[in-house]
This record gives C-alpha cells, sequence and structure tokens, in this order.
C-alpha cells in the first residue's frame, strides 16, 4: 500500500510540474507576443514641418475604461472590446500643435471615429476651429462620413472623400425599445413607483409607446441639439441652412440629380470638396499641406505620438497649487470600480484624496452621467460637501450628459457649467421592481408561509402587497422632496421655482442655463478657470486625479491586446441582422442590472441619449 501511495504521490509530482510548465511556456508565449506586438514607441522627436494627424480610433470619453476580465469573457455575443479616444489628450494636442512652428497642418483621419455625446463632438470640433484659425491649413479625409465624423470634418478647409463613399446625416433621435407586451408575455409583474411626470426612465418596462410627456421633453432637448448641429455645419461650409435641412428631410431628389451617385450629390450639395480614390490619397493630402522630400506622400506625426514627444503627463503630481479634475462618467452604482460606471466609493476615494492633498486647492468635478443609485449619488455629493467644507471650492463642469444622478452630486458646487449641447436635468426619482409571481403559478410553483409583519417574506415569486407599495412610494416621494431642496439651495432658488422645471424633465444646457439650472454656458476651461478664480489662484497646475490601474490591470489589458493582434484570442461572434436588437436588449437590461441602490430608489435618465 506504501508503494502505492508512493508511486501516485510521484505521479501527481510529474503532472503537476508538467501542468505548470505547460502553463508558463503558454504565458511565456502570450507575454512575448504581446510585447512583439507592441506599437514602437514614438521618437521624443517632433520633425520640422510635419503635419498632425488626428487620427481618431474609438468613442470620445472623458475617462478610459477599465478592461475586466467579465468584459472579455462576457460571451460570444457580448461585443467588441471598446475603443476610446481620451478627450483632454485630444484637445491638448490640438491646442499645443496650433502654437507649434514645427506643426504646419492638421489631417483628420476620421474613418474610425465612433464619436461621442453632442457636447464633446461640439467640444472637439471648437478646438480644430482654433487650430484653423492659426492659419494652418486643415483637411479631412474619409472614406464616409457618419454624423459625428462630419461635424468635425466640417471644420476643415478641405474635405475628401472616397468616389464610392458618401455622408450620412440622418438626424438625431430618441426611439427606446419598449417591452411591456413582451414582460406581459412572460408573465413578469412590474412595479414602478416614480416622482415627476416627466420621469420617464421606466417607461420602456411599462408602456408599449411614448408618453406625451416624454415625447414633449424628447422633442424640445433633441430639437436644441438638432439646431446646435445645423448652425455648425452650415456655417462652417458656407451653404444655405434652409436648403440642408430640405434635403436631409428628403435626399433622394439630390442623389436623382447627381444620377444616383451618392458621393457626387455630396460634392454638389457642397459637404464635400473632393472625390479622391484611396491610391491617390496621400498624394492629394501631400499637395495641400506639402510633400515629404523624398516620396510622395507629406511628413507627418499622429497626435499620440506627439504627445509623447512632448511629455505629456495630467496625472503628474507637482509640489505647487494644484486645481484638480476628478471625472464621474457613467451610472452611478454603489460600491467599488467596473468599466464605464461612476462607481461610488472609488470616485469617493478620489474626491478624499483631493481634499486631503495640501497642495490641492480647487477641485472641478467633470460630470459625464445619466445618474443612478440614490445612495450612491449621495455619497458622492457628501465628499463633494467635505472638501468645501474644508475651504476648497468646487465647480461643477458638465460634458455630454449631466442627467438625474449626475444634477444630484453636484447640487451643492459653488458653481456649475454646461456645454450648449449637454443633456441634463430630469429631476425626478424611481423606484422599479420586476416580480414573478404569475410566472411562477404558471409553471406550477408556489410559496406560502408566515410573518411576523406585512413586509417580511416579500420576495420577487411572492409579489408586492399594499404595505409593501405604500413604503415604496412614501420613500420615493420623500427621495423627490430632498432632490428638490437640494437643487433650489444650491442653485439659489425656491423649491416653488424650482418645481415647475424639475418633475423629471430633460433640458439642453443652453436652456438650463436659461431656467437657472446651471451657473453658466462654458466648457471644463471655463469651469478650471472658475475654480482658480474661487481660490484665488493665479499660477496653477492642473492635474487630473484619478485611479491608476494596477500590475495586474495593467498586464492583463496589455495581454488582451497583444493576443486579439497576434489571433490568439478569437474576436467575438458577429450576430449578423439580430445583432442591434441584441446590443439593444443588453444594454437596457445592462443598466437594469446595475441597479444596486440598497433602499432601490434611482436618479436616473434612462432615455437621456442621442441616436
Amino acid at each position: 500500500m506504501k508503494t502505492i501511495l508512493k508511486w501516485l504521490w510521484s505521479t501527481i509530482k510529474v503532472f503537476h510540474v508538467l501542468v505548470g510548465s505547460v502553463f508558463f511556456a503558454l504565458l511565456l508565449i502570450f507575454i512575448v507576443s504581446t510585447l512583439a506586438n507592441q506599437p514602437e514607441k514614438q521618437a521624443r522627436a517632433v520633425p520640422d514641418e510635419a503635419a498632425l494627424v488626428l487620427d481618431l480610433e474609438g468613442r470620445l470619453v472623458e475617462t478610459l475604461s477599465r478592461v475586466e476580465p467579465g468584459d472579455v469573457f462576457g460571451g460570444p455575443l457580448a461585443g467588441p472590446l471598446p475603443n476610446e479616444v481620451l478627450m483632454r489628450d485630444v484637445l491638448h494636442a490640438l491646442d499645443q500643435a496650433r502654437e507649434d512652428e514645427r506643426i504646419t497642418a492638421l489631417v483628420l483621419n476620421l474613418d474610425d471615429f465612433a464619436g461621442g455625446y453632442p457636447a464633446q463632438l461640439h467640444r472637439l470640433g471648437e478646438a480644430v476651429g482654433r487650430f484653423k484659425d492659426s492659419g494652418k491649413p486643415v483637411i479631412a479625409v474619409g472614406e464616409s462620413y457618419s454624423q459625428a465624423q462630419y461635424l468635425i470634418a466640417s471644420y476643415a478647409d478641405t474635405v475628401l472623400m472616397n468616389p464610392v463613399g458618401s455622408v450620412w446625416i440622418p438626424g438625431y433621435a430618441a426611439y427606446p425599445l419598449y417591452q411591456k407586451e413582451a414582460l406581459g408575455k412572460l408573465k413578469a409583474s412590474v412595479h414602478v413607483f416614480r416622482a415627476g411626470e416627466y420621469k420617464s426612465a421606466v417607461e420602456p418596462f411599462i408602456r408599449n409607446d411614448m408618453s406625451p410627456e416624454a415625447r414633449e421633453a424628447n422633442e424640445a432637448y433633441l430639437g436644441v441639439l438638432w439646431d446646435a448641429y445645423l448652425d455648425t455645419v452650415t456655417a462652417n461650409r458656407g451653404i444655405d441652412r434652409d436648403a440642408l435641412v430640405a434635403t436631409l428631410d428628403n435626399p433622394a431628389p439630390v442623389y436623382k440629380s447627381a444620377g444616383g451617385d451618392g458621393a457626387q450629390a455630396m460634392v454638389n450639395l457642397g459637404l464635400v470638396d473632393k472625390l479622391v480614390i484611396r491610391p491617390a490619397l496621400d498624394g492629394t493630402v501631400a499637395g495641400l499641406v506639402g510633400a515629404a522630400k523624398d516620396k510622395d506622400s507629406f511628413r507627418s506625426l499622429s497626435y499620440k505620438g506627439y504627445l509623447d514627444a512632448l511629455g505629456y503627463n495630467p496625472t503628474a503630481k507637482k509640489d505647487r497649487p494644484t486645481v484638480a479634475v476628478i471625472a464621474a462618467r457613467g451610472q452611478i452604482v454603489s460600491g467599488k470600480g467596473g468599466p464605464q460606471i461612476t462607481a461610488a466609493d472609488s470616485v469617493s476615494a478620489l474626491l478624499r484624496q483631493a481634499r486631503t492633498d495640501n497642495n490641492v486647492k480647487a477641485v472641478v468635478l467633470r460630470v459625464d452621467s445619466p445618474g443612478g443609485g440614490l445612495a450612491g449619488s449621495d455619497l458622492i455629493r457628501q465628499e463633494v460637501a467635505a472638501i468645501q467644507a474644508a475651504g476648497k471650492p468646487v465647480v461643477a463642469s458638465y460634458a455630454g450628459v449631466a442627467a438625474s444622478g449626475g444634477v444630484w452630486i453636484s447640487a451643492n458646487a459653488d458653481k456649475v457649467f454646461a456645454e450648449e449641447t449637454t443633456i441634463t436635468g430630469s429631476i425626478g426619482v424611481f423606484s422599479l421592481l420586476l416580480t414573478f409571481e404569475d410566472t411562477a403559478k404558471a409553471v406550477g410553483l408556489t410559496q406560502d408561509g408566515v410573518g411576523t409583519t406585512q413586509i417580511a417574506g416579500a420576495t420577487v415569486l411572492r409579489g408586492l402587497n399594499d404595505a409593501v407599495e405604500a413604503l415604496l412610494q412614501t420613500q420615493t416621494d420623500g427621495a423627490y422632496s430632498r432632490f428638490l431642496a437640494l437643487v433650489a439651495e444650491g442653485r439659489d432658488m425656491t423649491v416653488a421655482e424650482l418645481e415647475p422645471i424639475a418633475g423629471g424633465r430633460v433640458w439642453s444646457g443652453k436652456r438650463a442655463a436659461q431656467l437657472g439650472l446651471v451657473d453658466a454656458l462654458g466648457g471644463l476651461d471655463d469651469a478650471v478657470a472658475a475654480a482658480a478664480e474661487l481660490a484665488e489662484l493665479d499660477d496653477f497646475t492642473l492635474r487630473y486625479v484619478e485611479r491608476r490601474p494596477t500590475q495586474w490591470e495593467r498586464l492583463f489589458a496589455a495581454y488582451i491586446q497583444g493576443a486579439e493582434t497576434v489571433g490568439m484570442m478569437p474576436n467575438r461572434i458577429d450576430a449578423g441582422p439580430v445583432q442591434p436588437l441584441i446590443e439593444t436588449l443588453a444594454g437596457q437590461w445592462a443598466r437594469l442590472g446595475r441597479l444596486n441602490d440598497p433602499e432601490n430608489r434611482y436618479l436616473l435618465c434612462n432615455r437621456c441619449t442621442v441616436q
């Protein structure tokens, strides 16, 4: 027996060594492959007479998402990992290049640009416009142009496009996917408690169409966004606004007049200057911005290479007076971490870091969030109040969207800025519960028993009784009253003055400024300047305070990038024609899945987006 056990133990050890060796070998291959396929860092030098290439790949964001295992292994239909463009990087590159004599032109390569919220797009376009005002040529190149891509391209002196391309400007829309009938077929019971007649975040679960109140609010703010888009494009291109509106509303005649050639139709309309086949593109751009010495191309430098050459590091600490920028991006949830969300504990930790840093004299809270849970929102608001109590001013800067919980966390800021096309407001509260007592009965499941109170033992399979429903509605009404009081105090209004413009209604930043919901219109730079003024700073450093990824997260992100590059990780499966439906449903249910407020009270604007 002893001999058998020794043999068994030896076999286990050998197997363990073999498995460990194989795993180590695979890990080594992964790391080597990752490093071998990482793009080489550009030399820290800017060539003379170079064109800066704004090669944007992904969606504009205020902070980058973290790569988590769940995002990678979330299933074959989970969609590709997000490509993102950090707004502050692009703006810094453009503003520095504008004054840099070594940079002689700007080339906008927008083929892989995925857009962003209207406010972010206009802010980026204005930066391109400032570069253009320096007298340096700006050239836009693209196979085709989406609505978001074209807004940026319209700032260029020359817009080039492939002869088989087109410009697609369908306008803004809000068409939520309504699920009442589908939930009914599942015999799910939807329990909604809300305060605010315009609080329509829960409508997709309780209606089959848009309510009159939601329709009214949506038409109002989408109209402001669309007017801003049209005004910008027509002013940049010098074309008649009414003619463009008529064409976009009914484009077929313009296409017909060009013989069905969409690209030529865009030239005839004045949206595109020249059609260029891809093999001739570099030479055409070289003729506009200056050719390289020994080839039919132009001397260029990507904006990321340019930032590297400048030694740009916006998160570096310096021992001098500082204005700290802290971003709150995505749905607000309780707890820590996670990509594309405002996790209350994580953001609170950053705010505490700024409060206890003696060099930080003022804070700008950059809000890009549709809101979320009340508990998480209030934890962040408490930390903002603590910074103010420490004698440091806090200025809120609204980015693409700052609604509902995004308003709550910044309600008491010393000053609030918004862009004209920021989506904001939605001052309202709701609770949403799905129960499945009828579903359970349909398959023969029942629950029965006893409890010491009327609210004891409530589960998703028993449903809600009158006592629980009364409690939830009372809590919702109480939270709404507190919301009104917070905003009224912060914006120096009375609750009576605030109530008519609250009620869950969504506003554009432009209208919000007129109504007094924000103090002034302006971008992040304006908010930083205001924070410095409130802190009485003449000379200061701007620093972005954000959570730094751990070594594991850095290694994991590098591995994923390298593994995808060399084909060691399979691409996500595209579900073909049904992919949009899957993504829409997944998005709605993902937001629902993040509703983790302990009291089930939410300050969320589910419709604060545009299509």
